[in-house]
């Protein structure tokens, strides 16, 4: 069963027009690739309202220079840094992210990397993460500190995150 847009809005303060389209998109990426369990649903939400608080896939807001070079993000060529920093609902980074997910939705996300700011894709994107880095497992467990971990690489924004977390984890499936 999904958590309902408006109970969202009610637990998050996140905008009511922006969550209404993000959320169904995203929790039927969920479904679609198993990992929309209740606390998977709470994860997810989160997430998403610490990552990109306005509920609407975001471009990175350093210019991505940072990257240039790192070969661990398949950034070989010059100018890989700014043309794959982090969008989305979480921030793919990295050509070689770019194509990897690319390749599970059989689009070519490395030739057009701003297809990830479109809400559906960035949708689809965030599921396979989910389920790839095998965070729906940790909110599963639920070792939320775990799930920050494997989205944020630490705890920034954890308060917030917690908060949330404290928020639906007492409500019923």
């Amino acid at each position: 069963m999904m958590i309902l847009p408006d109970t969202i809005v009610e637990v998050t303060g996140a905008p009511r027009n922006a969550v209404h389209v993000a959320w169904p998109l995203v929790y039927a990426a969920l479904e679609k690739h198993g990992v929309a369990s209740w606390r998977s649903q709470i994860g997810a939400i989160a997430t998403i309202n610490v990552e990109v608080p306005k509920w609407k896939p975001i471009k990175e807001y350093a210019s991505g220079e940072a990257y240039e070079g790192r070969l661990d993000l398949g950034n070989t060529e010059p100018g890989d840094g700014v043309r794959f920093k982090g969008r989305g609902f979480i921030q793919l980074t990295g050509r070689s992210n770019y194509r990897a997910y690319g390749r599970l939705m059989d689009i070519n996300l490395e030739r057009a990397p701003n297809l990830a700011l479109e809400p559906e894709i960035a949708a689809e994107v965030f599921a396979l993460y989910w389920k790839w880095k095998k965070v729906a497992a940790a909110c599963d467990e639920p070792n939320w500190r775990k799930v920050r971990k494997l989205v944020n690489g630490g705890y920034n924004g954890w308060k917030e995150f917690a908060a949330i977390i404290d928020k639906l984890d007492v409500r019923d499936e």
